[in-house]
């Protein structure tokens, strides 16, 4: 099959290209229709990753996070027209992937199977969409269906936020597991941006006993946590201190967060950290040492967490929040359409929403 491709070429620059591609037993053919814009791929836009990587990377299409509809199932899974949410992560052994598992979100039970299905996330060799393959920024797609979920309902687009939604799920699974019924105290979310804004919101769904403070730098923003129990300008003179912490800044912000977070902590707590960082950023850990703090990494998430996305999604209040967090929305039809899209997103402060329609 020839395909027309929408590749990074180098930062700033997006070229068409087009792609032959073999199509293979038992794969679906899907046309993206809506995408999402994330940090990830604005790093590569923007050429603020390390030289080295670049070269290494480009010319890639990126974007992650994308919706789409069912061209052709030759295993008649999907009829045609279906709206699915396609999952990035394809794991090196994809013997392992198993393809439906029920909504991790409310279960008690950790299983040495669902463990084992989690390890696949941490798998070397794996692939992931925009990062080590080319992103979803294409005209069409052949897809497995472990890259598959179905959704339902009339708002599509607002899936294109799944992507995120699971990294969360996955992300305050592991917790729960590490905790095991001990949180104790307030668990303390630092991050504004968007990746902050969903891990509350899977928090408030999972532990709606918890108490919930966010952290974070810029008054207009944290205005929108209202269903958090606080918000906290970290430049205040608030004292208040928390038994578990999520760190979800990033970039630059990464350092002043975890130095904060430590600050903050109770001894023995856990601090889960998902920012994502181009500069190693210095911990202290003097400190750690003294509290006895546990520090652990998440990122990405697996099949199960996307069908867990999805029925989270569906939720009225949940699908409420999450439109409040679209600021741009863009139609595209050709790369220069991208390239704008790429520069208005920069400037705002949630999420973008594409329409795609190459």
């Amino acid at each position: 099959m020839i395909k027309q491709v929408i590749r990074l070429m180098q930062p700033g620059v997006f070229l068409p290209q087009f792609s032959t591609e073999d199509w293979p037993e038992n794969a679906a053919l899907v046309r993206p229709t809506w995408m999402s814009i994330c940090a990830a791929d604005q790093r590569y836009f923007q050429g603020s990753r390390p030289e080295q990587v670049l070269r290494s990377k480009l010319p890639m299409a990126l974007i992650h996070e994308a919706v789409g509809e069912i061209l052709y199932d030759p295993t008649d899974s999907y009829p045609r027209g279906a709206k699915v949410a396609l999952v990035p992560g394809v794991p090196s052994d994809t013997s392992a992937v198993t393809l439906r598992e029920p909504s991790g979100v409310y279960q008690s039970t950790h299983s040495t199977s669902t463990r084992k299905k989690r390890a696949e996330n941490y798998r070397e060799g794996n692939l992931f969409y925009s990062s080590s393959c080319d992103g979803f920024a294409q005209e069409f797609l052949s897809l497995p269906l472990s890259q598959l979920v179905k959704i339902e309902g009339n708002d599509e687009h607002i899936y294109a936020f799944a992507e995120l939604v699971s990294v969360c799920i996955h992300a305050v699974q592991r917790w729960l597991r590490i905790v095991q019924g001990n949180k104790r105290g307030k668990v303390g979310v630092w991050g504004d941006g968007p990746f902050g804004y969903i891990l509350v919101l899977v928090l408030r769904h999972a532990v709606p006993d918890v108490e919930l403070i966010v952290f974070g730098k810029h008054d207009d923003k944290l205005h929108f946590f209202s269903f958090a129990d606080d918000t906290i300008n970290i430049y205040s003179k608030s004292k208040c201190r928390v038994g578990h912490a999520f760190e979800c800044v990033g970039g630059r912000g990464s350092s002043h967060a975890i130095d904060d977070i430590i600050d903050r902590i109770y001894p023995m707590g856990c601090i889960t950290l998902l920012g994502v960082s181009e500069s190693p950023p210095p911990i202290r850990t003097r400190m750690i040492l003294e509290k006895g703090l546990l520090l652990h990494g998440c990122s990405r998430s697996v099949y199960s967490d996307f069908s867990a996305a999805v029925d989270l999604i569906s939720r009225p209040a949940f699908q409420g929040h999450l439109k409040k967090m679209i600021v741009h929305e863009a139609t595209i039809r050709d790369a220069r359409d991208l390239e704008k899209a790429f520069l208005a997103d920069d400037a705002v402060p949630f999420k973008s929403l594409l329409r795609w329609m190459i």
